[in-house]
């Protein structure tokens, strides 16, 4: 198991790409790919209008509810 973190706008664009070459297998690959489209609306600034913003917030209960599906986020969805 590997752990990534970066706070940095520039870092990101480099993991996201490490992750289009090794694809993620288990239910992180939903949750990766939720958060992409959030990230999507942020660097097209939609979470400075109230209606982005509620998008983003809506992707990230999203990922919320499916990581406490078991309580882990490793888990294969079945």
């Amino acid at each position: 198991m590997h752990r990534v973190e970066t706070n940095s706008f520039v870092k990101v664009k480099l993991v996201m790409d490490y992750l289009s070459v090794y694809k993620l297998k288990t239910k992180k690959k939903t949750s990766y790919d939720k958060w992409v489209s959030a990230y999507g609306l942020v660097c097209n600034k939609a979470h400075l209008t109230e209606e982005g913003l509620s998008e983003i917030r809506k992707i990230k209960k999203e990922i919320n509810l499916l990581n406490s599906i078991t309580g882990k986020t490793g888990d294969k969805l079945a």
